[in-house]
């Protein structure tokens, strides 16, 4: 099984949510094998970019669900995905200055976004909006 392979341990529940986080997986693995075929300077940079722009609209998709299960922590959540925002936003303009590194960081980048914080920080909201379900 290779890193970025979906499995339903990343599943949240909510159809839209999982979704968008195989979409997610599925660029990942792409980049992935690209590396290691040696075509990463033909990928990177639109990978980047539609990583970009895809995850706008997922976290907007997410923080519309956080609000309306009225979770609790939707200001730390909506701070983390500012956060992964703003490194996605570094690591392009690195690129753009032809930093040799950019698909190792990128690489580290998407693990974390995606094995952590789906494993982690996704899996509170659908925890919670289970309980809310129970209610």
């Amino acid at each position: 099984m290779a890193i970025f392979d979906w499995d339903e341990t990343f599943a949240t529940g909510n159809a839209l949510i999982d979704t968008e986080h195989q979409r997610l997986f599925a660029f990942a693995g792409s980049l992935e094998r690209a590396i290691h075929e040696d075509d990463a300077e033909l990928v990177v940079g639109p990978f980047l970019s539609d990583l970009i722009q895809y995850t706008e609209t997922h976290f907007r998709h997410e923080e519309t669900l956080m609000r309306e299960i009225d979770y609790p922590d939707i200001a730390a959540h909506q701070k983390i995905h500012d956060d992964l925002r703003s490194r996605a936003r570094v690591l392009e303009e690195s690129l753009g200055y032809g930093k040799s590194t950019i698909t190792t960081e990128l690489m580290a980048f998407v693990k974390e976004m995606l094995l952590r914080h789906i494993a982690e920080e996704d899996r509170r909201i659908a925890d919670h909006a289970r309980k809310r379900a129970n209610l």
